[in-house]
């Protein structure tokens, strides 16, 4: 039977309603069969809450109407790998409207309701959300409202769903802002500096959310409690506990990650990287039991049969560049080295050729396996290493940083033999070449590029290997370039010589 549409039958031409909707900040969302497809959609409505009305609504005004466009452009650029698809639009006339996939599953709080989950479960929430993400502020987005209610795992599969951008935040300069008067968010999940109105926060307010969120699914309590004027003090000002003493026998990198994600200043936050390495080592691998008890949804599903290795060989066995990789084919549900290399020659190719695509996607994909498996190895590093550097070619000066950042934090405690040392090099100086297209200042790069050269050249001989050599000179005349632009700044005019000198004493440039 179909349910009419309230104030646009037009809309049954196409899409069948399915229940009575559900209310948000920003409008009604109804779950509805689309016509054309079979799928089942869900649509949102622009409605705007008001008590002070005989209507209990009020009519939009052009910032909302902005938002609501923004929403659904968000919806259109991220759409797939963790954020519903975008189906339709209709952003004109009274009635404004657009169509996502459906998820059909729990939000994250119903879940929390009804489950109590193990650290595995909970990782396998938390690494999914922070990959999300981290596509999300690679591309200049901040999300702004990261919380339970706005997570969703889907039923059959396990898999995670981040949703309602209506608050989200492009970085650009010339971006509009239509929250004028006032810093949005919940109270519970918001980043100090977001209670104290800053205007042009950083991807940390997010991961001061995920913080949050992971702290409530171990404790089973939020990090405080108290009504709004309360949350905005204590979020603000009070050092929140440490998971350890709510839940004795934790990992003890799990206490420090979501401690310092919680960290009042954002900069002293970690990188979406760095907490991946330490929340992908909790994941459950394929072939690990279902937890008990049953969770439902179970969020652990995606990992436990996710064979991992099915891709390796296809994708490595492609032509790329009319170059065809050797490839030995793995076992079937299984990822070998051969595979892993495979992979890494092809990604290789279409680094080197300005294209980064399907192999860098692909082994992006396998990287946090071949971690579990492999930790240390050098080959998973070079792996690393590569999709890093793609993010500089695709000029993704943010996850670039932060991936080259993450690689350097696993390295740095690691053995001084050279090959190792050329990494971590290899590591500090991507870091250098992404700080440089951020906009950083070359007096204060400049030492930095100087020590690590000289300390590179002393471990290899002055022979290093070509990556790391190709890294080294990128990252020295992008920062030459930046002080020959500070000719006013005297420390700039100190440097400039010998970073000049040092580059023309590098093997090759001569």
């Amino acid at each position: 039977m179909r349910e009419p549409w309230p104030a646009d039958e037009k809309l049954a031409d196409r899409f069948v309603r399915c229940d009575d909707g559900t209310r948000g900040g920003m409008g009604v969302v109804y779950k509805a069969d689309d016509l054309q497809t079979g799928q089942q959609v869900a649509i949102k409505f622009l409605q705007l809450r008001d008590d002070r009305t005989a209507s209990g609504v009020r009519q939009p005004t052009r910032e909302d109407h902005g938002r609501f466009s923004r929403e659904c452009r968000l919806h259109q650029q991220f759409g797939g790998q963790g954020v519903p698809r975008l189906v339709h639009q209709h952003l004109t006339g009274l009635r404004w409207y657009f169509v996502t996939e459906y998820v059909d599953g729990l939000d994250l709080r119903k879940f929390l309701e009804r489950n109590r989950p193990g650290l595995p479960a909970v990782a396998s929430v938390i690494v999914p959300l922070l990959e999300v993400l981290d596509r999300i502020h690679s591309e200049h987005v901040i999300h702004r409202d990261v919380k339970p209610p706005n997570i969703l795992l889907e039923r059959e599969s396990g898999r995670l769903y981040l949703t309602d951008f209506g608050i989200a935040l492009p970085l650009a300069l010339e971006a509009t802002r239509y929250t004028k008067d006032y810093t949005p968010g919940t109270f519970g999940y918001m980043a100090p500096e977001l209670h104290r109105g800053e205007r042009n926060p950083t991807g940390a307010a997010d991961l001061y959310g995920v913080g949050c969120i992971g702290f409530r699914m171990i404790s089973g309590e939020p990090v405080f409690t108290g009504d709004d004027v309360e949350l905005m003090r204590r979020h603000r000002e009070e050092r929140p506990p440490l998971l350890s003493a709510l839940v004795p026998g934790l990992p003890v990198p799990i206490v420090e990650i979501t401690d310092g994600l919680l960290a009042k200043d954002p900069w002293d936050r970690p990188t979406v990287s760095e907490a991946l390495v330490v929340w992908r080592a909790h994941l459950p691998l394929p072939g690990d039991p279902a937890p008990q008890p049953t969770l439902s949804p179970d969020p652990t599903l995606p990992y436990r049969q996710d064979d991992g290795g099915s891709v390796t060989a296809e994708a490595a066995a492609r032509t790329v560049s009319g170059h065809r990789p050797r490839v030995q084919r793995p076992p079937v549900g299984g990822l070998t080295r051969s595979g892993l290399r495979a992979l890494l020659e092809a990604a290789s190719h279409e680094v080197a050729s300005g294209a980064p695509d399907h192999f860098v996607y692909e082994l992006g994909l396998l990287l946090p396996k071949a971690d579990r498996r492999w930790p240390g190895d050098l080959m998973v590093t070079d792996a690393h290493l590569l999709v890093a550097r793609a993010h500089v070619v695709r000029g993704e000066e943010v996850a670039a940083r932060q991936a080259y950042r993450s690689i350097e934090h696993r390295l740095a405690d690691g053995p001084l033999d050279r090959e190792h040392r050329e990494r971590l090099a290899s590591a500090r100086f991507g870091v250098l070449c992404a700080e440089v297209a951020a906009g950083a200042s070359g007096a204060i790069l400049a030492p930095r590029w100087l020590a690590e050269t000289e300390i590179l050249l002393a471990v290899t001989d002055r022979q290093p290997g070509p990556p790391c050599a190709e890294l080294c000179l990128e990252a020295g005349l992008d920062i030459r370039e930046l002080l020959e632009g500070e000719l006013a700044d005297p420390e700039s005019a100190r440097l400039r010589p010998e970073v000049t000198d040092l580059l023309d004493s590098l093997p090759g440039q001569n």
